[in-house]
């Protein structure tokens, strides 16, 4: 999450810096190539290609003088046409109410929604929501960083089963055609496939308005981590 979240970041005061006002972020592709650690870091932003509609830019975070992640975010302009009128499916749960100083949620295909880490160990779809951590020390949130460092919970989503969450992301790709309304989003799985020791999963991402895109997710197999669940309160 923290290293989606800061190239993410990084990549909206880039195009604010250009004078951008006029666009929206449209998707943001996250590359994870090392593994991140909690020693000092910096991000380069590259702007690949900016035009009337569009702009195009990468985020790089180094440590060590390595690059360990990348990010490559597309921001559009949006129009003032008319609603295309073709059908949108996208069956979303009904978002939880904030949980004191809880920042994440999880809920069962079917059942309520239960507490931090406490992923329902069952093969069935989930959901998840995820509630507002800052970034930078204060600084506010955008919606976009949100959504942005909650995409790396997918791949809890989309590969927790009765074992435990066995599977590793090495990437996420979110598509949204908004910014959510608020910094808490939510996931829930649409679509799941695996074969030798790989997986992909998509999720839908919703905030209280309702679905606003998709993240999906590669994945590696692992070791499963065994997670205790824990009922909430009512």
């Amino acid at each position: 999450m923290a290293v989606s979240g800061a190239l993410a970041r990084a990549a909206e005061r880039k195009v604010a810096d250009l004078g951008r006002s006029d666009l929206s972020p449209a998707r943001w592709t996250l590359d994870l190539f090392r593994p991140a650690s909690e020693s000092p870091c910096s991000v380069a932003t590259t702007v690949l290609r900016q035009g009337r509609r569009l702009c195009l830019l990468d985020a790089t975070l180094m440590q060590d003088g390595a690059a360990v992640a990348r990010g490559t975010a597309l921001f559009l302009r949006p129009t003032e046409l008319p609603h295309s009128g073709i059908d949108v499916i996208a069956e979303v749960p009904e978002p939880p109410v904030p949980m004191g100083g809880i920042e994440r949620l999880y809920r069962p295909r079917e059942g309520d929604w239960i507490t931090d880490g406490a992923v329902p160990r069952d093969a069935h779809a989930k959901s998840v929501w995820h509630f507002p951590v800052p970034i930078v020390e204060g600084e506010d949130l955008t919606p976009f960083q949100a959504a942005a460092a909650a995409a790396d919970i997918t791949n809890a989503v989309a590969n927790t089963g009765p074992d435990g969450l066995a599977f590793i992301n090495a990437d996420l790709t979110m598509n949204i055609v908004r910014r959510p309304t608020e910094t808490a989003v939510g996931m829930t799985l649409a679509e799941r496939f695996e074969g030798d020791g790989l997986s992909a999963g998509v999720a839908t991402m919703f905030d209280s308005a309702g679905a606003f895109g998709s993240v999906s997710v590669s994945c590696l197999q692992q070791r499963p981590i065994v997670l205790q669940q824990v009922m909430l309160e009512q």
